[in-house]
């Protein structure tokens, strides 16, 4: 602290004047609550698309596990094949 018992000024702050905000603008409340509505529904399509996302998501992983056992299956048999091939030849 300085001598003076205040604290030093915070050299990041911006120096001069605040600027001034621009004045309230008086809506009616039907227009504001109109405007809310609006949100409001926007935001719950959007949180719709977004569950669709995560549905889709969980669906392609789980048809990669599904893709990859199958793979499994399918190499194991091939390999089979090819042990049958071998033995009667």
């Amino acid at each position: 602290m300085s001598s003076s018992g205040k604290r030093p000024r915070n050299p990041f702050s911006p120096k001069g004047k605040k600027k001034e905000q621009p004045p309230f603008e008086n809506q009616d409340s039907s227009k504001r609550h109109a405007d809310l509505q609006e949100k409001r529904e926007a935001y719950e399509f959007i949180n719709s698309l977004m569950d669709e996302i995560v549905k889709d998501c969980n669906m392609a992983r789980e048809l990669q596990k599904q893709m990859k056992e199958l793979m499994k299956s399918i190499n194991r048999k091939e390999a089979l094949i090819e042990k049958i091939k071998k033995y009667f030849e």
